[in-house]
């Protein structure tokens, strides 16, 4: 007998690490994730299929609009789940973070739990007019279905 099965996809991620905190950076001092200090963020598959995730930010610094070369991006493996994603249609070096969602930089992440995780790297530069005091942004991260 003809049978129909249907399977509805999930697109669902979560972050496992969804602060940085880089404390006190000097006048034109430079600071990133790449070495876990501080961590980077950590997204995590959480679905039942494959998700394409994009990436947008608020402002960080007064003096330098995003996108700059003063606040950047980069997707990167979790040691312990290396492989969780398209590393070739990935942005794995270091890329200036824009302020719309449209940047498409974690291809095709995992849902299979021993490779369902990516980390995404944040390097910042203070700018050389910056003024000195507290900063913040709002990351944004936003998956789609990847197929």
């Amino acid at each position: 007998a003809e049978r129909n099965i249907s399977i509805q996809a999930i697109v669902e991620i979560t972050m496992r690490n969804d602060s940085i905190a880089f404390g006190q950076i000097g006048a034109s001092g430079t600071n990133d994730t790449s070495d876990n200090s501080p961590l980077p963020f950590l997204i995590e598959n959480t679905g039942n299929s494959f998700v394409n995730v994009t990436i947008s930010a608020t402002n960080l610094w007064q003096s330098q609009a995003n996108p700059s070369s003063y606040y950047q991006f980069k997707a990167a493996n979790n040691t312990l789940e290396n492989r969780s994603f398209n590393w070739g249609f990935s942005t794995t070096t270091y890329t200036n973070m824009p302020v719309v969602t449209t940047q498409q930089f974690i291809a095709i992440l995992n849902y299979t739990d021993s490779t369902d995780t990516a980390e995404v790297d944040i390097n910042v530069t203070v700018p050389p007019n910056e003024e000195p005091g507290f900063k913040n942004s709002t990351v944004t991260f936003t998956a789609s279905l990847g197929e």
